[in-house]
């Protein structure tokens, strides 16, 4: 995906963080409404079976555009472990806001999934968008972090490490 395609914004990719990715005392988030392109509900169990990175995000969230180019670039990189990236729009458009999205900024191969009741952020223990949380193979959430990060100085390799 070319980075022009998502333009300057009053937030810029000059405003991401660098981080070290916070290990948390593993919890299992809680029910939350999962839905897909069709709206159909859908199971995060089934989803996350490898691992997964979770983020919870919005089609309104500049940071959440902003951040939204290297996060994917790394869901390509962990993929080869079988680790999937749901990135969760909380967004009350629903499927048709994100595929919208997705066209607009040119975004191809990401499962359009949402969280029309936002439950996911109670689930998810989230308090402010963007929120990512590395989901481990038996469902347990083991790290999380709130707000845009420049995910290019993640090491792929501690991705999977946490969610194994």
């Amino acid at each position: 995906m070319p980075a022009a395609a998502f333009p300057a914004t009053a937030f810029d990719r000059s405003m991401l963080h660098d981080v070290d990715i916070p290990r948390s005392a593993p919890f299992r988030p809680g029910w939350f409404r999962l839905d897909n392109s069709q709206n159909d509900e859908v199971d995060l169990n089934g989803l996350a079976a490898s691992g997964a990175i979770v983020n919870l995000w919005a089609t309104w969230c500049q940071p959440c555009a902003v951040e939204m180019p290297s996060l994917i670039a790394l869901a390509k990189t962990v993929s080869i472990y079988g680790i999937n990236f749901l990135p969760i729009a909380c967004d009350s458009g629903g499927a048709a806001a994100v595929k919208a999205f997705y066209a607009r900024h040119e975004i191809v191969g990401l499962p359009v999934l949402t969280c029309p009741d936002n439950t996911a952020f109670a689930a998810f223990r989230a308090s402010v968008l963007p929120h990512t949380s590395i989901v481990r193979s038996d469902g347990l959430v083991v790290a999380s972090i709130s707000g845009a990060v420049n995910w290019s100085n993640v090491n792929p390799l501690d991705i999977r490490q946490l969610a194994q």
